[in-house]
């Protein structure tokens, strides 16, 4: 598997490699396992186009119009997120014509500080952060300490890291954002090694 990765990009093989710790192999033909019982393998087996295959404008995604409408912003916060903090990003969000959707670690609604009723989209429990375009961490010490007890917050913060996404926390949220430095710092390690 290595081996074709290497068809892929040299640069991530060799990370992949050094995460696996064994060198990295030189380009190798893929092979065909699943041939017919009656069939020849040599008829089965994948070519190296040669010329390479040209780009194809109408399969590219390169040129696709950009709808913000399609954006979907996870606004992270559960009871006794701050109201000032949870209402000027979800303002923000639905005047940029992106759609927010508020993360909280348990369905149904959650109480703000001053005591307004919010609704809640999601449950950490059954969404993932792939879903989501961009990560908003709301304020307010009660619902980042929740955060903090809960390891599912963690993780969809990682993974939206992990996938390059946008990710903003509010300064009340500076220790959620300590909790992941060691798994961002292992993982920069990783790459500035190779």
């Amino acid at each position: 598997m290595l081996g074709r990765l290497t068809f892929v990009d040299t640069g991530l093989a060799k990370v992949v490699a050094a995460g696996l710790g064994i060198p990295v192999p030189k380009p190798e033909q893929p092979i065909n396992h699943s041939i017919p019982a009656d069939g020849n393998p040599k008829n089965f087996q994948p070519v190296i186009a040669d010329p390479p295959v040209e780009k194809s404008k109408a399969l590219s995604m390169e040129n696709t119009i950009k709808k913000s409408e399609t954006r979907k912003v996870a606004i992270l916060a559960t009871d006794g997120v701050t109201d000032k903090t949870f209402n000027s990003i979800r303002s923000a969000v639905l005047s940029a014509g992106a759609a927010p959707a508020v993360v909280a670690t348990h369905l149904g609604t959650i109480v703000s500080s001053k005591g307004s009723k919010i609704k809640v989209d999601e449950s950490l429990l059954t969404t993932s952060s792939v879903l989501f375009d961009a990560v908003y961490v709301a304020g307010g010490k009660e619902s980042i300490d929740a955060f903090l007890k809960a390891p599912q917050s963690l993780e969809f913060l990682n993974q939206s890291y992990k996938h390059f996404k946008p990710i903003c926390i509010d300064s009340e949220a500076i220790e959620l954002y300590k909790a992941l430095m060691p798994a961002r710092n292992r993982m920069m390690n990783l790459i500035m090694q190779n």
